[in-house]
């Protein structure tokens, strides 16, 4: 466990689970948020609430042995709270906006907390590069990530697995000059990111089309 957050009374917590993912916990005195929990051992209830961003087993796996209110896609069966593109909801006092980012999965999602800046990226967003397009199109995940860079720089990146090291040396091999990915190799640790790094370093960011994201991502899932 790693406090990566903390301001006003709120602190975030990061977890490794499994061989590679990141479970993330945001709690204030009252409330214990859980983001997708592919294993309940991390985790120490009571539990709030918990997050899903898409159906995968290893970010909805340990939901259930948590027991509590849960927020995710239709396509997760046992969520209580179903949640779509555009919806804005709280869990006291942490204010939530759901962004809709089909790619990855058609049902994914993402959450968006204002007021502390920080973004629940799941498998769309990861450090220097995206989700795999198992069941989306290029142009499906190329327009679900113009959305993320929209939001403001100093947005913390909370990504649902750790491939940032391979994926910063794949964007040294598209832009070779750059200083900025050159740096990022040399900071530890990687996650969490924030935006305004991504858009520096991210070859999928700085995909001018659908057509130049396509080639990258056929390209990284080749590296």
């Amino acid at each position: 466990m790693r406090e990566i957050y903390s301001k006003s009374g709120t602190s975030l917590f990061m977890f490794e689970a499994l061989s590679d993912n990141y479970i993330y916990l945001l709690k204030n005195a009252s409330t214990t948020v859980v983001v997708d929990p592919g294993e309940a051992g991390p985790i120490d209830p009571p539990v709030t609430a918990v997050l899903l961003t898409h159906h995968h087993p290893d970010h909805i796996d340990g939901a259930k042995a948590l027991k509590a209110p849960m927020y995710g896609p239709d396509t997760i069966p046992f969520v209580t709270n179903k949640v779509v593109d555009g919806d804005r909801f709280e869990i006291d006092p942490f204010k939530i906006e759901v962004i809709g980012t089909p790619g990855h999965t058609m049902d994914h999602v993402v959450y968006f907390l204002p007021n502390e800046g920080i973004l629940f990226a799941g498998d769309t967003l990861f450090g220097a590069g995206c989700g795999r397009l198992f069941e989306g199109t290029a142009a499906d995940l190329f327009a679900s990530l113009q959305k993320l860079k929209s939001l403001p720089k100093e947005t913390v990146v909370c990504a649902g697995h750790e491939y940032t090291k391979k994926n910063l040396e794949f964007a040294l091999a598209q832009f070779p000059s750059s200083q900025a990915i050159k740096k990022r190799l040399k900071e530890h640790p990687f996650l969490p990111t924030t935006i305004g790094v991504e858009l520096e370093v991210n070859p999928f960011f700085l995909a001018k089309d659908a057509t130049e994201f396509a080639h990258y991502r056929w390209l990284r899932d080749n590296f």
